[in-house]
C-alpha cells in the first residue's frame, strides 16, 4: 500500500519546532530550579499519594519563574474532586488515596502533552502551572481535566450529581510581572475552584486577570 501521509508544510514544521523548543526551555528552567533546592530535599519533592510534585514546589516554581521571564502570560489551573472529604470520611484514607492516585495518573498524562508542571497538596487539590499558556488554551485544559476525571468512572457513593467521581476546575490567566503576581494567580485559582465546588461541582471556571 502506498504511503498516504501528507507531507508537513514549512509553516507546520516551524510551529512544531517552536513548540518543542518551548518545552525544552521549560524543562531546563524546572531542572535549574530543582537543582537549587539541593539533593538533601529530593525526598520531599514528591507527594506519595499521587506521585506529583508537592504543592510547595508549585508555589516556589511560580515565584522563581519571574527570574527567568520577567513579564509573560501565566496560567494556573486548580483541580479538586467534588465531595472528596465526604468520600474520605465514609471510605477511609486508603480508599481516598487510591482515587487520588488514579486521578493524578490521568492528570500527568494531560500535563505531559503540553509540558507543564503539576503538583498536589495534602488535601487532594492538584495544581498545574503553565507559563505561556493563553486564557483560551487554559480553559480548554480545564475542560479536558474535568471530562478526563469523569471518564475514569471511579465510584463515589457520596456524590450528589452522579454515582462516580467528578472534579471542579478553575483556570486563571494573567500577565505576570513578578513573583507576587504569579502567587496571586495561584491563590485566585484555589479560591475559584472552591467557588466551583460550592456552586454544585463538576464544572470549569475560567478567569483572566
Amino acid at each position: 500500500m502506498a504511503d498516504q501521509r501528507i507531507p508537513m508544510t514549512r509553516e507546520g514544521y516551524e510551529k512544531l519546532k517552536a513548540e518543542l523548543d518551548r518545552r525544552q526551555a521549560r524543562e531546563r528552567e524546572l531542572l535549574n530550579f530543582l537543582s537549587s533546592w539541593g539533593d538533601r530535599r529530593a525526598n520531599l519533592w514528591i507527594d506519595e499519594a499521587t506521585g506529583l510534585f508537592v504543592g510547595e514546589i508549585a508555589e516556589a516554581y511560580i515565584a522563581a519563574g519571574a527570574k527567568y521571564h520577567s513579564e509573560e502570560v501565566v496560567s494556573v489551573v486548580a483541580l479538586e474532586l467534588d465531595r472528596f472529604e465526604a468520600f474520605r470520611s465514609a471510605n477511609g484514607d486508603d480508599a481516598s488515596q487510591t482515587i487520588l492516585a488514579q486521578v493524578a495518573r490521568a492528570v500527568r498524562g494531560l500535563a505531559a502533552t503540553i509540558g507543564i508542571i503539576s503538583a498536589a497538596y495534602r488535601n487532594g487539590m492538584i495544581v498545574l502551572v503553565a507559563p505561556g499558556l493563553a486564557a483560551g488554551s487554559a480553559r480548554q485544559l480545564g475542560e479536558a481535566l474535568c471530562s478526563t476525571v469523569a471518564r475514569l468512572r471511579l465510584r463515589n457513593p457520596e456524590s450528589v450529581g452522579s454515582d462516580h467521581v467528578t472534579a471542579s476546575v478553575a483556570a486563571v490567566t494573567g500577565q505576570a510581572k513578578g513573583g507576587t503576581d504569579r502567587i496571586f494567580l495561584l491563590t485566585q485559582a484555589i479560591a475559584k475552584v472552591k467557588e466551583a465546588i460550592a456552586a454544585g461541582g463538576n464544572r470549569v471556571l475560567a478567569l483572566s486577570m
